[in-house]
């Protein structure tokens, strides 16, 4: 058998491999450093997201309720701050939130996670320290009222 056949077979077994893994179902850990976060139709950059919680209605303990928690570095951009400041004018301004987890950077989502309904209830901004080099950040609390997790692979 000469060398360029040789590699024929081989050449088409890679193929056929990785056109078979990328429609699997990936079955390992995934990183939790790649997601993308939506506020009803407009992406807001994130840094990090407080576990999610679904709890039965009526649950007793209140420390659990279904809240989660968005962080990110203070820019100019006021979006969470407006969003919460006009829920508390006593607009009504609920939201469905969209949390993707992608399974490398700028890659597709693998994991999307849907708060439905969800509400600000409250914005906290930066710490400010003159002698810390530290980042400035802002957090947004946000009630939601149900959560739907989808799989996309």
């Amino acid at each position: 058998m000469t060398a360029s056949r040789s590699r024929k077979p081989r050449q088409a077994a890679a193929r056929g491999l990785h056109l078979s893994t990328s429609r699997r179902r990936r079955s390992g850990p995934l990183p939790r450093a790649h997601f993308r976060v939506f506020l009803g139709q407009k992406e807001v950059g994130i840094e990090s997201i407080t576990p999610l919680h679904w709890l039965a209605d009526g649950h007793p303990d209140p420390e659990l309720r279904q809240v989660v928690t968005l962080r990110r570095a203070v820019t100019t951009d006021r979006t969470l701050f407006a969003w919460r400041a006009a829920v508390a004018k006593g607009k009504s301004d609920v939201r469905d939130v969209v949390i993707a987890q992608l399974g490398e950077p700028g890659g597709k989502p693998i994991n999307i996670w849907l708060l439905q309904k969800a509400v600000p209830i409250r914005w906290s901004g930066p710490t400010l320290d003159a002698l810390s080099g530290e980042i400035a950040h802002e957090e947004l609390e946000l009630r939601y009222e149900s959560i739907a997790w989808r799989t996309r692979v």
